[in-house]
């Protein structure tokens, strides 16, 4: 700026934008143009040319690197109200420090000291992030909080919505009927579950209980759900069936008002999402859908904040605060490292976790059962090593050897009349190529395009020379022999056919850069090497998996079965878990013949059922064992009359496996947890589990605010 002719530097000042409780949501700073690179040094900036000032999102970390970078750029008002949250902050950390606080509510004497903390803090924090370790009884808090507001004159009609998996709207609805009516505030149609065929479901809607549940995939697509937001939901729907048809998929209904035009848009007292980390995407139409539903209070439940990458906690904590959390891309540059692509950015990895959990600290309620449950058991682990048949070993070596090959197997050395019989035996490989030389091989070439048109097998044809090879001439690079130039052209070559329908192509071009480019190119793609070793894995149990022979051998349920009866032994129990519906019933018979009574529960028993049998699990002294597949059983079910968990394979997921193993390691349990896996020797099984430990060591790291283990480390590396 200038006074007088002379070029004075401005003094840098900050200003708050406020919402309507006073709390600050963005911080303005104004400052001299000579320090601008300074303003964009800070995390989140953009310039607003209509203040003339950079514009940040409120976080107190944002504000002390504006303080440091920009000092006295604070007055008396601003600094008086960041005291006032400082102040508001250092009291939650003091309520997470007690150990135990006085409640109003009838349920509240039937919790842990513990969990009255948490009930107190939630109705504290304006919309909280409950993510206490597995089994330790956030259902029972949220369900407590609820009666704690409905103390409050202002919620004397309290309303509140349980967004839930579908496998748990039912187990919702007996937690709530068991503890209301442990606190004598039970009462007929107190619950209602919307369930059932659609004209069912819109009655139910349009006579809601005092709690209300409905499942995620109701959320978007049910005609008979309402949200104020309805057309922006429809647009939402008509760009994915936009997507699903093009596919060859049926379009989806869309959302549609079914309150009649006097009655109010419907706000909810309270907005439970339990398992919040299945909005994890915020792209997909469960996280539109829970975000255009309208509450004066959020509350997201999860064990699981984020499952793998620490970015999937933004679309969490933009549903509690869209405000402050109104960028993607402003929290991704604060916590995730990025690195660039030809195809964007990708996210690799964390950084700044002190920052994070300094950020979170005054909103998320994070307790670990080994800091807070000094009584209850800790889980120990125990292998078992199984051999396979030899039938086993042939099929898994075979398709072992296919993964090792590359994503596009070449067929090298094969006579015209072998190709069929050669193609077969590729079938594992994505994608069979038939290389020849440009020397000497063209005639050869066109007798094998003569037997594919006989055989009816698509395939497609690539000859270097019907390419123009200038414009794969390297930049800024001699290329004397052209082999760079014919390496480009070959690449491009391999990408067009990696993205076409056809399995099989013949290829005419000089072998030195086609071996080359077949190195890059050719390797496996991440679905398919996924879903190749859940095969190999199926077949680490049985062949009969892949077969669908159920009388086939499998020497991990011989296994099984020959150790059952110590496990078993004085009046205990078990169970087992499987990602393999086909491997439980694999077991069945087996157990039918030792006599051992069963319980289980598969994606497909119907959810209303699934209850019933947990409770004849853990009641009914004659059953010893409970079957279940580790995403049907896995998640809110709870099994604490047994003491052993064995595990026939895993999930990719390490959240989904902890979770699978505390249906028994939570509050109730009063014996040692012990957790048996069953693994194949000389398998992928145990690369599988190195695997899975790397992401569970970055969700520790993040979440648990406690150190990785360095032994672990060492011994994964």
């Amino acid at each position: 700026m200038y006074v007088a002719g002379k070029e004075v530097k401005e003094l840098a000042r900050i200003t708050f934008d406020l919402d309507k409780n006073g709390k600050p949501v963005k911080i303005n700073l104004y400052c001299d143009f000579t320090e601008n690179s300074l303003a964009k040094s800070i995390p989140g900036y953009y310039f607003s040319k209509l203040k003339s000032a950079w514009t940040y999102p409120f976080s107190l970390t944002t504000f002390e690197e504006i303080q440091t970078k920009f000092p006295e750029s604070a007055d008396e008002e601003t600094l008086a109200i960041v005291q006032k949250i400082y102040a508001e902050n250092e009291a939650i950390e003091n309520l997470k420090n007690m150990e135990d606080v006085e409640l109003k509510s009838n349920l509240s004497k039937h919790l842990a000291n513990y969990q009255r903390v948490a009930v107190k803090l939630m109705k504290e924090i304006p919309n909280p992030l409950l993510a206490d370790d597995m089994g330790l009884g956030k259902t029972l808090e949220s369900i407590c909080l609820c009666e704690e507001l409905n103390e409050g004159a202002s919620y004397e009609d309290l309303a509140v919505l349980v967004v839930c998996p579908n496998t748990l709207k039912w187990t919702w609805a007996a937690e709530i009927e068991l503890w209301k009516s442990m606190a004598g505030t039970w009462k007929d149609g107190c619950v209602q579950v919307i369930d059932g065929t659609p004209k069912k479901k819109e009655k139910l809607w349009q006579n809601p209980g005092k709690y209300t549940i409905i499942n995620y995939e109701s959320l978007p697509t049910a005609p008979q759900v309402y949200f104020t937001d309805v057309e922006r939901l429809n647009r939402l729907i008509e760009s994915r069936n936009e997507k699903r048809v093009k596919a060859g998929l049926p379009p989806k209904p869309k959302s549609k008002k079914i309150w009649e035009e006097d009655v109010p848009d419907r706000v909810w007292d309270v907005l439970i999402i339990d398992e919040a980390h299945r909005i994890k995407n915020r792209k997909s139409m469960y996280t539109e859908a829970v975000n255009a539903i309208r509450a004066k209070k959020i509350v997201a439940v999860t064990g699981t904040p984020f499952m793998n990458q620490v970015d999937e906690l933004w679309s969490i904590l933009h549903r509690l605060d869209p405000v402050k959390y109104s960028s993607y891309w402003t929290f991704v540059d604060k916590f995730c490292q990025v690195q660039e692509t030809p195809f964007g950015k990708k996210i690799i990895g964390a950084k700044d976790m002190e920052a994070l959990k300094k950020e979170l600290a005054p909103i998320m309620i994070r307790r670990m059962k080994e800091e807070l449950i000094a009584d209850l058991p800790d889980k120990s682990y125990q292998r078992i090593m199984v051999e396979m048949t030899p039938v086993q070993k042939r099929l898994y070596n075979e398709m072992k050897n296919n993964l090792v090959a590359c994503y596009m197997k070449p067929i090298m050395n094969v006579k015209p009349d072998d190709l069929l019989d050669q193609i077969r035996q590729n079938r594992l490989a994505e994608k069979s190529i038939i290389q020849f030389d440009t020397d000497g091989d063209v005639l050869q070439a066109e007798l094998f395009v003569e037997r594919l048109k006989q055989l009816g097998e698509p395939f497609q044809m690539y000859r270097i020379e019907d390419y123009d090879l200038e414009k794969y001439k390297p930049k800024n690079e001699e290329d004397a022999e052209g082999k760079k130039t014919m390496y480009n052209c070959m690449v491009e070559i391999l990408h067009d056919f990696r993205d076409r329908a056809e399995r099989v192509a013949i290829i005419v071009a000089p072998s030195e850069p086609f071996k080359k480019a077949m190195d890059e190119v050719g390797n496996l793609s991440a679905s398919t090497l996924l879903a190749q070793t859940t095969r190999l894995r199926q077949i680490a149990i049985s062949a009969g998996l892949l077969m669908n022979d159920i009388n086939a051998d499998a020497p991990k349920l011989d296994t099984l079965c020959d150790i059952l009866p110590e496990y078993l032994a004085d009046g205990k129990k078990a169970v087992v878990m499987s990602q393999f519906a086909t491997a439980l019933d694999m077991l069945k018979p087996r157990l039918d013949a030792m006599g051992i009574r069963y319980v289980e529960i598969t994606g497909s028993v119907p959810i209303p059922e699934r209850q019933e049998i947990v409770k004849k699990f853990q009641t009914d002294d004659s059953i010893k064992l409970f079957l279940g597949t580790i995403r049907a059983a896995g998640v809110g079910l709870t099994l604490t009359r047994a003491s052993t968990i064995f595990f026939l394979d895993r999930e990719w997921n390490p959240a989904l496996n902890e979770q699978a193993e505390d249906r028994l390691h939570r509050t109730g349990q009063k014996n040692n947890v012990l957790v048996v896996d069953l693994i194949a020797k000389n398998t992928v099984e145990s690369y599988v589990w190195k695997l899975l430990r790397k992401k569970k060591d970055l969700f520790d790291e993040v979440i648990n605010a406690r150190k990785i283990i360095e032994v672990l480390q060492s011994t994964d590396a």
